[in-house]
């Protein structure tokens, strides 16, 4: 059994970059890297998108927090040696070393997919292995239910994470027999935070996240998560250029994160979107994520990533709503029908009046959309009538 990439008992430092860097700015952070923490024992994982922009965040996790998350995990998800978890997550990113964390916990065997992601490669290499386990992206689950893909019956569950997973993606997911566990986790707490429980899966309905036992979650007056747990990170090693310097977001023990949510009950998690999300047209709050929602079930889960809610500046309102396809990807009039019928269900503010036609929307290795690229796209590419 592989153990992966990072040595337990080490007191070395390990920094993990996306290998599609440029190689002068992978040298250069490794070397920012080595000056600044390489004493310290921890672990680097760039936070995703933050090295395509000019500048790089690089989250700091110690061995303990990352085991201390693993056992959150192994406890909820109820893992023992018996397991078999099929590794498709890249390893530069915290969900795939999380893997490797909780089969150090729980002796679990850890069975790689070399292959790059193709559904049918990742279906042949489940069944092959008899996996009871696997990681998975939204983008990733559209892929399977697209193929029409059953589940084998030795899967035990599918944790996926890294963004969110649209309820009619996950009834289509489930009719499949895919036991799809909806996960809220990221870097800064060494992947999961929050996560349908198991019992979920007995039904069919949309589950709810129950925060994981290592981890406390809170909700500030302005509806942002903050978290408190030995999971959190040391800190950031932040870089912009040839400057780089160490900084600590924790205050008293909390984290605040980016995103929003509910919490009922103390532990039951409701997520709303991100705080960057949110923007001001005509003076009035709009939640790009709410509408995102909208427009993803309009499509239904066969369309699911095919159009993407974006703004574009304004001199009188503020902002513009716009929708954002590719080229190559659904019918245009499809959209044109999808939006018509979700600004019929929003105020008038809200509603989507444009649609911007790009030959590829900019995402991340695991399928986000790259909002400050969006941007720069659509600076160039007109609009299209709805």
């Amino acid at each position: 059994m592989s153990i992966g990439p990072i040595d337990w008992h080490a007191s070395s430092s390990a920094l993990f970059l996306n290998p599609r860097l440029p190689q002068e700015q992978q040298n250069h952070l490794h070397q920012e890297f080595s000056r600044r923490v390489a004493d310290r024992a921890v672990i680097g994982v760039a936070t995703s998108g933050s090295t395509q922009v000019g500048s790089s965040k690089i989250v700091l996790l110690s061995r303990e927090a990352l085991l201390c998350a693993a056992q959150g995990a192994v406890e909820f998800l109820q893992l023992d040696q018996r397991d078999i978890w099929l590794h498709v997550l890249p390893d530069f990113h915290v969900g795939g070393l999380a893997i490797w964390a909780r089969a150090r916990v729980c002796g679990m065997r850890v069975a790689r997919h070399e292959l790059a992601w193709h559904s049918a490669e990742f279906f042949r290499t489940l069944i092959n292995t008899g996996a009871t386990w696997c990681s998975l992206v939204p983008t990733q689950v559209f892929d399977l239910v697209k193929s029409q893909c059953r589940a084998p019956s030795s899967l035990r569950g599918v944790l996926v994470g890294g963004g969110s997973l649209p309820e009619p993606l996950y009834r289509a997911a489930r009719e499949l027999g895919w036991p799809v566990l909806p996960s809220y986790g990221l870097t800064e707490c060494c992947s999961q935070v929050a996560t349908a429980p198991l019992s979920s899966l007995l039904e069919r309905n949309f589950p709810r996240l129950r925060v994981l036992p290592h981890a406390q979650v809170r909700v500030t007056s302005a509806g942002v998560l903050e978290i408190l747990s030995p999971a959190l990170l040391s800190g950031y090693l932040l870089v912009a250029g040839g400057n780089s310097h160490l900084e600590d977001p924790r205050r008293a023990g909390w984290f605040t994160t980016d995103d929003c949510g509910e919490l009922s009950e103390g532990h039951w998690l409701k997520l709303l979107g991100r705080r960057d999300d949110q923007v001001k047209v005509l003076g009035e709050l709009v939640s790009l994520a709410r509408l995102q929602l909208l427009v993803d079930h309009e499509l239904a889960a066969s369309a699911y990533g095919g159009a993407v809610v974006s703004v574009v500046p304004d001199e009188r309102s503020g902002h513009r709503l716009v929708c954002v396809t590719e080229s190559h990807g659904l019918p245009l009039e499809q959209i044109r029908e999808c939006l018509r019928r979700v600004n019929h269900q929003v105020l008038p503010f809200e509603r989507i009046v444009e649609l911007r036609v790009v030959a590829k929307i900019p995402r991340t290795d695991l399928g986000k959309v790259q909002r400050t690229q969006l941007q720069q796209l659509l600076r160039q590419v007109p609009s299209e009538p709805i």
